[in-house]
């Protein structure tokens, strides 16, 4: 009987040990649960006074701690200050700064900004709502009126329609 408590005890010492590196819930959202947790939803990100950005997702996660929400499917648009869609989007999965605006978008990234018909596609970017600006290191495809082309290291700001790439694979402009 002894033997079997010294087995059930060491057992139970052993399984109540962790990794450091899982000790804490918060560390990671694969360990701590949502605040908030939303099924083919939408919501809106932004203060008074600015044009806010208008979000839908399949799954969409809550983090309230960690300023963030995490959207599996991701769909946004953003209007100008005229009520005039300005900017829309899509990628696979976002995950959305709520301080600074900023969402690390990936999986399959479209964003357009309508006003001149700029088109940028990518496997991930980031893309800040409140400074209207796209930044992405890796291989980007934009498209605009007259041309396209492919490259990265990409730096956009979008309210100027102005772009630049550090490197260009291919295109075409159009003058």
């Amino acid at each position: 009987m002894k033997r079997y408590c010294l087995i059930l005890l060491t057992l139970l010492i052993l399984i109540s040990c962790t990794d450091k590196e899982t000790s804490s819930a918060t560390e990671s959202k694969d360990l701590a649960l949502p605040d908030i947790s939303l099924k083919d939803a939408s919501f809106t990100l932004g203060q008074s006074g600015e044009n806010p950005l208008f979000i839908s997702g399949e799954s969409i996660e809550f983090y309230m701690s960690e300023d963030k929400v995490y959207v599996n499917n991701i769909s946004f648009t953003q209007l100008d200050d005229d009520g005039n869609l300005f900017i829309s989007g899509s990628a696979g999965y976002g995950i959305i700064n709520t301080e600074n605006k900023r969402s690390d978008l990936s999986k399959g990234v479209n964003l357009i900004q309508h006003r001149d018909e700029l088109e940028i596609s990518a496997e991930s970017l980031v893309f800040d709502s409140e400074k209207q600006t796209v930044d992405s290191p890796k291989e980007v495809n934009i498209s605009f009126g007259d041309g396209s082309l492919k490259g990265s290291n990409l730096s956009a700001d979008l309210k100027s329609s102005t772009f630049e790439l550090m490197s260009i694979e291919d295109g075409e402009l159009v003058l």
